[in-house]
């Protein structure tokens, strides 16, 4: 755990005499986390015709389980869910996560009028509070050691997106990064796509004047203030968007245990 501390000198009025007050708080512990769950998953339609794609599993294990686990070994044990196509049958699964070692917290979307995934975490600001705090989408699956990148991240009025190279799938890009890490608006020369996890700061959903919006709002306008930043994804990473991609990583992450 990474515990950040400040010192306070308190002046008592005589030459040298000071007061000297250590404040001491973990950041590892005041992050909270939220997994986007809501979505219709389309593309896997005949895997997810019964099932939320978030339930799919991969090599025994659930997509969201997963990523649950991944955030519970960074030290974040606060996470909320947002759910809206068969969410029903997450929280059935999930419960309030005291089974996984963490809290869950839930909100609700009707499927026909699903806010999207900015406008999901809008929804929930009630419950993630005014930090900034770590997001991952629960199709994407990562064994990358998230600890050191929530700690250095976790700024205030600020954006710090994993990053990984323009995929087969979308050569285009999301975004383009600079040598100094800097996130730009999107634009012919993106060289990097955007993972799905990421820090977010609370402060940039609320100024959106919508219920409905993406992601791409909210990394837009950090980007403008030059207060988006990025990292690439070190370690195994995949998203899981397609039929194909649940077997690929299953017979990957098998022979791997073998």
């Amino acid at each position: 755990m990474h515990t950040l501390g400040f010192i306070y000198q308190l002046s008592m009025g005589l030459p040298g005499a000071t007061i000297v007050v250590h404040c001491m708080y973990s950041r590892s512990k005041m992050t909270k986390g939220m997994i986007l769950s809501a979505g219709l998953g389309t593309r896997m339609r005949h895997l997810t015709q019964n099932c939320p794609k978030p339930l799919i599993k991969i090599a025994g294990t659930t997509l969201i389980e997963h990523n649950i686990a991944m955030m519970k070994k960074a030290g974040i044990t606060d996470i909320v869910i947002n759910l809206g196509y068969l969410g029903h049958m997450i929280k059935d699964a999930l419960q309030d996560g005291s089974d996984l070692g963490v809290r869950i917290q839930y909100t609700h979307e009707k499927v026909d009028t699903l806010f999207g995934s900015g406008g999901g975490v809008k929804n929930a600001l009630h419950l993630l509070g005014d930090q900034p705090f770590f997001l991952a989408s629960s199709d994407i699956w990562s064994t990358m050691c998230l600890r050191a990148f929530i700690e250095s991240a976790n700024r205030p009025r600020h954006t710090t997106m994993l990053l990984v190279e323009n995929p087969v799938y979308h050569p285009k890009g999301d975004v383009f990064i600079d040598k100094s890490g800097l996130v730009h608006a999107p634009s012919k020369a993106n060289n990097a796509t955007f993972s799905g996890m990421g820090m977010f700061c609370p402060s940039y959903f609320s100024e959106v004047n919508k219920t409905t919006f993406g992601l791409s709002e909210v990394i837009q306008k950090s980007s403008s203030e030059n207060s988006c930043t990025g990292q690439f994804v070190d370690g195994l990473y995949e998203n899981v968007g397609t039929p194909e991609l649940v077997e690929n990583l299953t017979q990957k992450i098998e022979a791997s245990l073998a």
